[in-house]
This record gives structure tokens, sequence and C-alpha cells, in this order.
């Protein structure tokens, strides 16, 4: 997905860490990041990632104790999934028949 060119790119415009960049430094750094076709596929699946995680009930592994969920005010839906009725339990019942 990023190229080492991409990467060298980015290093050399970053200089530090991310994590010890000010807020307006990581505005700049996400808005230099933006303007690359690259960088525009790279923020676009990493938010998807992002709100994946937020919204995935805790039975597949993200959102753990449903935290994401009560940040956001969210109230699922019933039913909920079971281990029985998960995503990888139905598709296994389909690749048997």
């Amino acid at each position: 997905f990023l190229s080492s060119d991409h990467l060298s790119q980015v290093g050399n415009k970053l200089g530090n860490s991310f994590i010890n960049l000010s807020k307006k430094e990581k505005e700049e750094f996400i808005a230099f990041i933006a303007k690359e076709n690259w960088g525009k596929k790279w923020l676009s699946r990493l938010l998807t990632l992002i709100f994946e995680a937020l919204l995935l009930d805790p039975l597949y592994g993200g959102n753990p104790k449903n935290i994401a969920w009560s940040w956001l005010g969210h109230h699922p839906g019933q039913p909920r999934p079971s281990k029985e009725i998960s995503y990888p339990s139905i598709i296994s019942t389909i690749d048997e028949i």
C-alpha cells in the first residue's frame, strides 16, 4: 500500500514522531498526506478501520466492554449476535452445505 518512496516522503516531512507533534503540526502533516493520491487512499483506509473498531460488536473483538458505544451514546439493536450466530459461524455452515 505504501511504497518506500512514500515512506521517505512522509519521513522527510515529519522529522519527529507523530505523537510528539503539536496539534497544529499534526493537522499540517495530515493535510500534507491528504494532498497525495496514495495519502488519500491511506487516510480513507485508516478511517474505515477506526470506524469499524468503534462500531464493531464486542463479540468480534473490537470495542471492548462497549467503550466506543458508550462514548458515542449508541444503543445496539436487538438481538445482538451470539457466538452461535456470529458471522464466522454462519459462514462455516454455508461452507458445509
